[in-house]
């Protein structure tokens, strides 16, 4: 997964860290380790924006499920 970021994470590469992915009343927790952290360099106009590769380690069900049904609805408002 990437996540983008107006700053930089407090855990390096290799770190595992707690997603909450939120939409439409749904919460999917996630415990993600951090594979690549690149900063995108912004104008004088705009702040910085960071860019992370996330890999998941650990989703219990309830959760998957519930990132499933987020990324579905996603998936159908762009259509």
């Amino acid at each position: 997964m990437r996540l983008a970021h107006r700053s930089q994470l407090p855990v390096t590469p290799g770190g595992i860290c707690r997603v909450d992915v939120v939409a439409d009343d749904e919460t999917a927790r996630l415990d993600c380790a951090i594979v690549h952290t690149a900063m995108q360099h912004a104008n004088e106009a705009a702040a910085s924006l960071f860019q992370t590769g996330l890999r998941f380690v650990s989703v219990d069900e309830e959760s998957r499920g519930r990132l499933q049904k987020i990324i579905r609805a996603g998936s159908a408002k762009k259509k």
